[in-house]
């Protein structure tokens, strides 16, 4: 069973939930989620609790039973860093890994150990 961590960052934090969906079907283990701290405009649906992206309407796993550690981040050293460094895990799941902070995980950990997922 491979070890999943799902990242987002402000412009890309729906991926979770498509990996959510997607991973929590499979042979994998999801261990930790990363979510950005702050509001973010139409994209409440994290920090109101409801774990559950309105822009998917019905077709989205409400992440109510999630058994993993949530980490809510806003600086990657103190909040991202030291976690990873600290665990084992297979994957880290991006959005596109063009954001700054994307791109630092991805130089840091080696291209290998990413997933991406893409819209459009």
């Amino acid at each position: 069973m491979k070890k999943i961590i799902l990242f987002g960052v402000n412009r890309h934090a729906i991926a979770i939930n498509d990996f959510y969906m997607f991973f929590s079907r499979t042979n994998h283990q999801i261990s930790h989620i990363f979510y950005p701290a702050g509001s973010h405009k139409h994209r409440d649906w994290w920090e109101n609790g409801e774990r559950k992206d309105k822009a998917r309407d019905n077709i989205v796993d409400p992440m109510f039973d999630f058994q993993g550690k949530i980490i809510i981040w806003n600086n990657l050293e103190d909040h991202v860093l030291k976690t990873l460094d600290s665990i084992d895990f297979d994957y880290i799941c991006l959005g596109n890994g063009n954001d700054t902070d994307q791109k630092k995980l991805i130089k840091r950990y080696g291209i290998e150990k990413f997933l991406f997922s893409e819209y459009g």
